[in-house]
């Protein structure tokens, strides 16, 4: 759409002609002044408004005499109304500028209405139809038209007390109705031909008869006999798309996929296409092969944005084996990076409840493998290694148990170390001492999971190994 200042259009654009039908003619003011800052939308962001949409390049201009003819006002024919039609879907009209070439006024009183219509619903194989609903009315005084032409050189503007919504599906009408009183008269400023032309949603001009009949202007004979329109330039607005991108900014492991979602639109188009699985549509899923930076454009480019896909190096997980201590050789990770990632162990390929820590005490020959998780990216490394535990001092001294978590909920894990192989025996019991179960036979190798129906309060673990005895204090919320 065009984004002209109204001199700049009619300059330009338009040769201005004064044409008579009688020997007094009328001066066509070109010295228009300056659009009105109100006919724009309050944020540039959110609207975007179009004031010239039926103005046509090499559109000429003409103003017929005041003494007779197609004058509204004081005038032979006794129109009552004169429109233009528009056909512009769905969008919402702010206002409407009208070019005025002559206009008297018989006081400060009297009003012209300036009128928006729908489609009285006949318009079909090219029938134009006529106006039918009132969708929008603003009075404005002949005086004001007045010194619009003769004080201020300028256009009248006319502003809705509330924007027009205009169907998507049909034609609708912007003019004036007048009423007849002497020395009241106003002279819209026509094109001179429109024939075969399409001029951003105008169709062609139409006026009422004194009988309220409407007729289009290519119906009458001689010079008239065109399709032409008036001056009559509405404020033709529209919401532009706020484009918004999640993740804001999206980080993915190399080779892996991440899902990135945009909004504020209706349709969408990404480009570059590389990495994407789709170019079109709201939601894509990025492969990281590179980093890229990708650009969305919004309802074939009212808005866009741009996110960067950062592609982050996979984690390397490792672990050193420490000496044996007390019958333990403490694992410690060594991977990178050490920040901002997550541990988890495992003992033969079971996940060891609890251990989370970047170290584990190891107490028993196993196979011992940490998972190495970032944070950020979800980016895994695992690394697995034989751990023989040789430790020969203090085997049958060296005995422990945890519970995990603790409190609990549900359920709880006993973790038991021991320099021993022999099986433990697990007792349960309340704050009397009363045993409430008691589990035989157990492996101390293993973590050992405890899930009993039990009341919410303070409960103890009784773990022996042989003479060796443990008691944990536990707690069910």
């Amino acid at each position: 759409m065009k984004r002209l200042s109204i001199l700049l259009v009619l300059v330009t654009l338009m040769g201005i002609n004064a044409f008579a039908q009688t020997a007094r003619t009328a001066q066509i003011k070109t010295n228009l002044g300056k659009a009105k800052p109100s006919m724009m939308g309050s944020s540039q962001r959110i609207e975007d408004c179009d004031t010239f949409v039926n103005l046509c390049v090499d559109d000429e201009l003409v103003l017929y005499s005041t003494t007779g003819g197609y004058v509204c006002g004081q005038n032979e024919y006794g129109d009552v109304s004169k429109a233009d039609i528009f056909y512009l879907p769905g969008t919402t009209i702010k206002g409407v500028l009208l070019y005025f070439g002559f206009a008297k006024a018989a006081n400060t009183v009297d009003k012209v209405k300036v009128r928006v219509w729908d489609n009285d619903g006949t318009f079909a194989d090219g029938n134009p139809g006529a106006p039918g609903t009132i969708l929008s009315e603003k009075l404005v005084s002949y005086q004001t038209i007045s010194d619009d032409v003769n004080i201020d050189a300028d256009l009248t503007y006319v502003q809705f007390n509330s924007p027009v919504a205009i169907p998507a599906d049909s034609l609708f009408y912007i003019g004036i109705n007048f009423g007849y009183k002497k020395n009241d008269t106003v002279a819209l400023v026509s094109t001179l031909d429109r024939t075969g032309l399409s001029c951003e949603g105008l169709v062609t001009s139409v006026d009422q008869f004194s009988d309220n009949s409407w007729h289009v202007f290519s119906e009458y004979p001689g010079d008239w006999g065109l399709y032409v329109s008036q001056m009559i330039l509405p404020i033709v607005c529209h919401e532009l798309c706020t484009m918004d991108i999640t993740p804001g900014n999206p980080s993915v492991c190399q080779n892996k996929t991440k899902t990135i979602t945009a909004s504020g639109a209706s349709t969408y188009t990404w480009a570059p296409a590389d990495g994407l699985n789709v170019t079109t549509g709201a939601v894509v899923v990025a492969t990281g092969s590179v980093t890229t930076t990708y650009t969305v454009t919004g309802d074939g480019g009212e808005c866009s944005k741009t996110v960067t896909l950062t592609v982050k190096p996979k984690p390397v997980a490792n672990f050193s084996i420490g000496p044996c201590v007390s019958g333990k050789k403490l694992l410690t990770y060594t991977g990178t990076p050490n920040t901002g990632v997550t541990f988890n162990w495992y003992k033969d390929g079971v996940k060891i409840a609890g251990q989370t820590n970047s170290t584990y005490n190891s107490t028993t020959t196993a196979k011992y493998k940490v998972r190495v998780t970032v944070t950020e990216t979800n980016c895994i490394d695992v690394k697995e290694k034989q751990v023989t535990n040789d430790c020969k001092e203090g085997l049958t001294e060296i005995f422990t148990a945890e519970a995990y978590p603790n409190p609990f909920n549900q359920s709880f894990v006993i973790n038991m170390a021991s320099g021993s192989n022999e099986l433990a025996n697990v007792r349960l019991v309340d704050l009397s001492g009363r045993t409430l179960h008691e589990y035989t036979g157990v492996d101390t190798s293993a973590p050992f999971e405890i899930n009993e129906s039990l009341s919410a309060g303070v409960y103890f673990v009784r773990v022996s190994q042989g003479t060796t005895e443990k008691m944990i204090k536990v707690i069910k919320e």
